[in-house]
C-alpha cells in the first residue's frame, strides 16, 4: 500500500466511486465528499482540506480509501 496527500484530478472519479459503490455513505455524505475534492481540486490548499490517500503500489490510481 502507497500513502499520498496530493490531489490529483483522477481521485474525483475515485472518491465518487467509493462512496457511492460502499453503501456505507447517505446520498448527502456523497455529495459533500464529492464537493470536497472539487474545491481542492480548484483552490488547492486555500481550500482548507486535506486528504490522505491509500493506493495500491502496482497500480497507481486504484485508491483504497481516502
Amino acid at each position: 500500500m502507497h500513502w499520498r496527500v496530493t490531489l490529483q484530478e483522477s481521485d474525483a472519479a475515485a472518491v465518487y466511486a467509493l462512496v457511492t459503490e460502499t453503501g456505507f455513505f447517505s446520498e448527502s455524505e456523497q455529495q459533500i465528499a464529492i464537493e470536497l475534492v472539487e474545491e481542492t481540486l480548484s483552490m488547492g490548499k486555500e481550500s482548507g482540506y486535506e486528504f490522505v490517500f491509500a493506493d495500491m503500489p502496482d497500480e497507481p490510481g486504484d485508491m483504497l480509501g481516502y
